[in-house]
Order: structure tokens, then sequence, then C-alpha cells
């Protein structure tokens, strides 16, 4: 089936158009527009603007750029969309 928003300008507002499973590491992702976290944990990201931070007990939509999720992260069931 072709896509029906095909010809729709495509920009940050815009809903994902791809997903990945995530496995925290001490290296950088293709940067996302947002994070999917399945099960609930910490979850420390590296943000495309460079900021490093831990949320605690996180589960659920993270709408926040992100770069890189450390491995020390407990959250689990990540996956990114883009």
């Amino acid at each position: 089936m072709a896509d029906p928003f095909a010809s729709h300008s495509v920009d940050l507002a815009s809903p994902g158009a791809y997903a990945a499973a995530v496995t925290p590491a001490d290296s950088e992702i293709t940067a996302c527009r947002a994070l999917w976290v399945g099960t609930a944990g910490d979850i420390k990201v590296t943000t495309v603007g460079g900021d490093v931070v831990t949320f605690i007990g996180f589960a659920g939509w993270l709408p926040l750029r992100v770069k890189q999720v450390w491995l020390s992260s407990t959250a689990s069931n990540i996956v990114a969309v883009r």
C-alpha cells in the first residue's frame, strides 16, 4: 500500500517514519526524535544538544532528541523513533 502522506513535508512535528530497538551502550546511536521506554527503570541519555541527563524510574514516551542511551541505564524495551 502506498504511503498516503508521502507528499507531505516532514519536520520534527511530524510522526516518526522509522523505529529501531535500542541496546544501551556507551557509544552513540543514530539521533532520534523520541524514545519509547517499555519497561520502567533509570534511563541515562545524551541529547543531540550534548546534555547528559538521567530520568529516574521512567517508562513511556520520552519526547527528546537523543543520540546516546548509556549502558548504565536500567530501563529496558527501548525503541528509538526517527
